[in-house]
């Protein structure tokens, strides 16, 4: 009950979905425990409705309802269509990426730019619904994103940048130079 809808608290519960699922493989009892978990995150969010879509990092929350949808649980579906709304409809940069930072006054303050962090936050979900609802567009978008961050955050060697600024036409360094392993688990 006390999960935000934001990035940090999303990636907890999509680990905790991913455990619940490879529980429920195996038959597991403790799987129910978990998916109602899952469950009273997305009742909470029904109620509360989740905060103006403006930003990458709003939109993995969407990933649990999404789930939770699969197995036939349909009432997250408003969930759902606010997050497909914004990656539907939010502006694409020259790369055809999102803004990380999306619409919001941070966004206003930071240089465009995209993050790897956005592999996680809008792309796995585009890909996801995507794919469930049928909508081509989306599902390409999704797939396509790997390719274009991997174009101006991957290093020879593999390694991924943490973002690129399009106002410099480069990868943000670290002090001292560094790479995003985080990012290289997106």
């Amino acid at each position: 009950q006390t999960l935000k809808w934001d990035w940090e608290d999303a990636i907890f519960l999509y680990g905790l979905l991913k455990l619940t699922i490879g529980l429920e493989n195996r038959g597991d009892l403790e799987a129910a425990d978990f998916r109602d978990y899952l469950r009273s995150y997305q009742t909470r969010w029904l109620k509360e409705g989740p905060p103006e879509i403006n930003k990458s990092d709003l939109c993995p929350s969407a990933l649990i309802p999404l789930w939770l949808k699969r197995g036939q649980n349909t009432d997250g579906m408003p969930l759902i269509e606010k997050v497909a709304q914004y990656v539907s409809s939010a502006p694409r940069n020259e790369l055809g990426a999102i803004n990380h930072l999306g619409s919001n006054w941070m966004g206003s303050l930071f240089p465009p730019s995209i993050w790897v962090d956005s592999l996680m936050m809008y792309a796995v979900f585009a890909t996801q619904w995507g794919r469930d609802s049928g909508n081509q567009n989306l599902l390409e978008f999704g797939a396509s994103q790997p390719r274009i961050f991997a174009s101006k955050l991957q290093n020879a060697a593999g390694l991924l940048h943490h973002a690129y600024l399009f106002t410099t036409n480069q990868p943000t360094l670290a002090s001292p130079p560094g790479f995003r392993l985080r990012g290289n688990g997106w």
